[in-house]
C-alpha cells in the first residue's frame, strides 16, 4: 500500500497540474497518514479587510446623515439657477416672465407672457427635459425637502419684465429682498431692483 502511496505522489509530481492539490508534509514519515494542507486566511488579512469595512462603514454613515442638508443644498442651488434663467429669457425674449411658487405642494413653475402687457401667459419649457417647466420638491431626489417660506412682496409670484426687473404679482416693484425658504434653514434671495440670485 505504501508503494502505491509512492506511486501517486510521483504520478502528482510530474504533473504540473496537479502538483499543488497535494503536499506531503516534509520530515514525515511516508509509511504514516498523509495529510493535505489546507490553505486559509492570515490574522493580518482578516484585521484588514475588517478595518477597510468599517472605514466604508463609517464614511458611508457619515454621508447618509448628511445626505438630507445635501439635498437641501441642491434644492436651493436649482431654485437659484432657475431664477436666473428664467430673468435671462426676459432679457432675451424681450417678454416678462414669471415663476410661481407654491408652498403648499412644495413646487414652483415657470411661464412666459405671449403678448406684451397681456397677462396672457404659456409655459416655459424646461431646457432640460424638453416639458414643460414645473418642478416638485419632496418626491425623488429631492425628498424630504420642503418650500417653508415664499416672501414676494404680496404674493407667491416673482415676475421679470423685459429689461430683467423683478417685480411682485400685480407689477409691483420689489421693495425688500425677496426670499424663498426651504426647510426652514435654507434661504434664496432676490435683490430688488437688480434681481441677483444668492443663496444666504
Amino acid at each position: 500500500m505504501a508503494r502505491n502511496f509512492s506511486n501517486l505522489v510521483t504520478y502528482m509530481g510530474s504533473d504540473p497540474d496537479l502538483t499543488p492539490r497535494l503536499r506531503v508534509r516534509s520530515g514525515s514519515d511516508p509509511r504514516k497518514k498523509r495529510s493535505l494542507s489546507l490553505t486559509g486566511f492570515t490574522l493580518i488579512e482578516i484585521l484588514v479587510v475588517f478595518t477597510v469595512i468599517v472605514f466604508l462603514s463609517v464614511f458611508a454613515l457619515t454621508n447618509f446623515i448628511d445626505f438630507s442638508a445635501t439635498r437641501i443644498e441642491g434644492a436651493a442651488k436649482r431654485i437659484q439657477t432657475d431664477i436666473r434663467y428664467i430673468q435671462q429669457i426676459a432679457l432675451a425674449q424681450q417678454r416678462r416672465t414669471r415663476i410661481t411658487f407654491d408652498a403648499g405642494t412644495d413646487s414652483y413653475a415657470a411661464e412666459m407672457e405671449n403678448t406684451p402687457n397681456a397677462e396672457d401667459w404659456t409655459s416655459i419649457n424646461d431646457p432640460l427635459t424638453r416639458q414643460t417647466f414645473q418642478v416638485i420638491f419632496n418626491t425623488g431626489d429631492y425628498q424630504g425637502v420642503d418650500i417653508t417660506g415664499v416672501t414676494l412682496g404680496s404674493g407667491d409670484v416673482l415676475i421679470f419684465d423685459e429689461m430683467g426687473d423683478p417685480y411682485t404679482d400685480g407689477n409691483v416693484a420689489l421693495v425688500e429682498p425677496a426670499n424663498i425658504v426651504l426647510n426652514g434653514t435654507r434661504q434664496i434671495q432676490i435683490t430688488r431692483e437688480t434681481g441677483r440670485v444668492q443663496i444666504v
